[in-house]
């Protein structure tokens, strides 16, 4: 319903163009839905006409254009009508047709070139470009523009993909434990094994699993990378890092969630021990956007070197260039390693005294009195 009287040719026009671009080619399928416009009264009757017609889903929606439109009104608001609250496409395409004819029409109406207006107050763009470089004849060499598939959405993808595989493998370790020592069969392996031991061989058994995981995911990756074109990012160099840092993080978290287990008699007493352990995975996280804004700051290279932190952070900072300095790399993955190995030393030993324990379940005192005790 044109209130204008003036606006409704150009969206029939607006229209008619999208319906072009989105029909079918060489036997293929549309694109879009297409736009079909009617131009109807102001009358209640046609109001009520109109209702129906979308009750009966004959139409999507109705449209009013107030007549203060073109004169500015401020008051004067596109009013959809349409009894699907959850679509979007239809209003924005309307809301964003509207208005440029209305723009159109009142620069019509006062006499002045919009292509004119448009020009003058036409903005420049940005391109944000990597450092230049030089080449042996000292001649500049000009860098492509930077993509955010690339800056972006390739950190923050590995560190999430890094995520998935240690939340699918090593909370499971804690169960596992758990219902072992329910069934008191460990009491049975412990005398043919020390439990460093057979905590040991749980770990490297995850460690398996969670290789197994990484491949899937790392596979689907490259799928999805060729199929947008990123083939490349996906280079050996990466994904030996997604392989080091996920052995890192699974055998890391995977110490902390056997002694856990260990140290519980029920599945409600872990619920207590296990949010510090998940708010050290959630810590990257955290602190990533802040991380991102600044990657070589001392922020960030501070948390980057959090030993439970490293290999989530780590792994995306080698995909953002230039890159972490080798030191930095070296650094975190020693802290980490020795952080695993401290773990693993701890976890023995309360697994020693926490899977022959019943009744009350430890607290985190009881279970660094273990370790102490030995």
């Amino acid at each position: 319903i044109d209130g204008t009287g003036t606006v409704y040719p150009s969206i029939a026009a607006v229209a008619a163009d999208w319906n072009r671009s989105v029909a079918p080619k060489d036997g293929g399928k549309a694109t879009g839905p297409r736009m079909v416009p009617e131009l109807a009264s102001g009358d209640d009757a046609t109001r009520r006409a109109l209702v129906d017609r979308v009750k009966h889903k004959e139409l999507k929606a109705f449209v009013e254009i107030p007549p203060g439109a073109v004169q500015g009104d401020p008051t004067a608001r596109i009013r959809y009508y349409s009894n699907v609250a959850t679509d979007n496409t239809l209003p924005r395409w309307l809301e964003n047709t509207v208005n440029r004819a209305v723009l159109n029409e009142r620069f019509r109406a006062s006499g002045v070139d919009r292509a004119e207006v448009m020009r003058l107050t036409r903005q420049v763009g940005l391109t944000r470009l990597d450092l230049p470089s030089w080449d042996e004849r000292g001649v500049i060499k000009e860098t492509g523009a930077i993509d955010p598939i690339r800056t972006l959405g390739v950190p923050m993808g590995a560190m999430i993909l890094l995520l998935f595989v240690v939340l699918s493998s090593a909370p499971g370790l804690l169960n596992s434990v758990l219902e072992e020592k329910l069934s008191r069969t460990n009491e049975v392996m412990l005398g043919s094994v020390s439990p460093i031991e057979f905590m040991g061989g749980k770990l490297l058994g995850t460690a398996g699993v969670s290789m197994a995981v990484s491949a899937v995911y790392l596979t689907a990756a490259f799928v999805v990378a060729r199929n947008w074109g990123y083939v490349d990012v996906i280079s050996p160099r990466l994904v030996a890092s997604f392989v080091l840092y996920a052995l890192l993080g699974v055998l890391l978290f995977g110490s902390i969630f056997i002694s856990i287990g260990a140290a519980c008699n029920e599945i409600k007493d872990t619920q207590t021990m296990m949010m510090p352990a998940m708010m050290l995975v959630m810590l990257p996280m955290f602190t990533w956007s802040t991380i991102l804004r600044a990657p070589t700051s001392r922020f960030a290279i501070a948390v980057s070197l959090f030993p439970t932190a490293t290999p989530f952070l780590m792994l995306p900072l080698t995909t953002i260039p230039p890159g972490p300095p080798l030191w930095q790399q070296m650094a975190g993955i020693t802290l980490s390693t020795a952080t695993m190995v401290l773990f693993v030393w701890a976890a023995g030993r309360i697994f020693r005294v926490g899977l022959l324990m019943q009744g009350k379940s430890a607290t985190f005192a009881d279970m660094i009195r273990w370790v102490k005790a030995g």
